[in-house]
């Protein structure tokens, strides 16, 4: 069980990284549309990762 929340967890991470990286490089192609909806995708993998940290935080205070 713990080696599929760990799993998870680097794959929201890579994801973050990957979105934020291409992000930051359309906007500084001055593609600011793109760099708008990058921005968006960006917040997807974020919430998820904050979300799965309360819970584990949550977790281990009430374990």
């Amino acid at each position: 069980m713990t080696e599929w929340l760990i799993a998870s967890l680097l794959l929201l991470a890579v994801s973050a990284v990957y979105c934020a990286r291409n992000m930051v490089a359309d906007f500084r192609a001055a593609n600011i549309s793109a760099g708008i909806w990058g921005a968006v995708s960006l917040a997807g993998p974020l919430s998820c990762l904050a979300l799965a940290l309360t819970a584990v935080l949550l977790s281990l205070y009430y374990h």
